[in-house]
C-alpha cells in the first residue's frame, strides 16, 4: 500500500517502511516508521493534511532505547 497518493502534490512521506500489526490477522499495515526523525515543519505539514489525507502523524518512542529494530 503506497500512502503518498493520499497526500497533496509535492507532499511525500519520507524514507521508512510500514509497520504491519501483530494484533489479529496481520494484514493491516496502519503504521509508517520513517528511518530518520522528520522535521517539525514535515511534522505541521502532514498533520494539517489530515483531514484530505486521513493520516495522523505520531511521535513514537521505544520503550527500550537499546531495540535495533525500534520497536514503539
Amino acid at each position: 500500500m503506497n500512502l503518498d497518493p493520499l497526500l497533496r502534490p509535492g507532499i511525500s512521506l519520507p524514507p521508512g517502511r510500514k509497520i504491519t500489526s501483530s494484533e489479529g490477522e496481520g494484514a493491516v499495515q496502519p503504521l509508517w516508521l520513517s528511518n530518520n526523525p522528520i522535521s517539525a515543519d514535515l511534522f505541521a505539514l502532514l498533520r494539517a493534511e489530515h483531514a484530505a489525507s486521513g493520516l495522523w502523524p505520531l511521535l513514537l518512542d521505544a520503550p527500550d532505547p537499546h531495540d535495533v529494530d525500534f520497536r514503539p
